[in-house]
């Protein structure tokens, strides 16, 4: 390549100049993409939880999360302690709001 034919150092720096914006730009979008799917969860989740404490717990905040995550299917079920500990460990409840301690 000549030197008439060579960039000038001000087209390559250009050049490089919109490179950047456009991978910055692009980053841009993808942070707000990743924004995006952190908010949104989907899918089933279930939830063992004490008879005591559902009454008082459950209408604090299942309205609020529901309508947050409104493609998240979640089940509740009234359980004693004991059984959500048996519950967690067969896989059978998500989280579980329980009496402690926990044996």
């Amino acid at each position: 390549m000549t030197a008439a034919n060579s960039p000038s150092l001000q087209q390559r720096k250009a050049k490089k100049l919109f490179s950047a914006r456009q991978i910055l730009a692009e980053a841009t979008q993808l942070l707000q993409f990743a924004k995006e799917l952190k908010d949104e969860i989907t899918g089933v989740l279930h939830l063992g939880i004490i008879p005591t404490l559902a009454p008082y717990l459950l209408p604090l905040f299942l309205k609020s999360f529901s309508e947050k995550h409104p493609r998240l299917k979640l089940f509740v079920r009234e359980m004693t302690t004991e059984e959500i500990i048996v519950a967690v460990r067969k896989g059978k409840i998500d989280i579980a709001l329980a009496a402690t301690p926990l044996h």
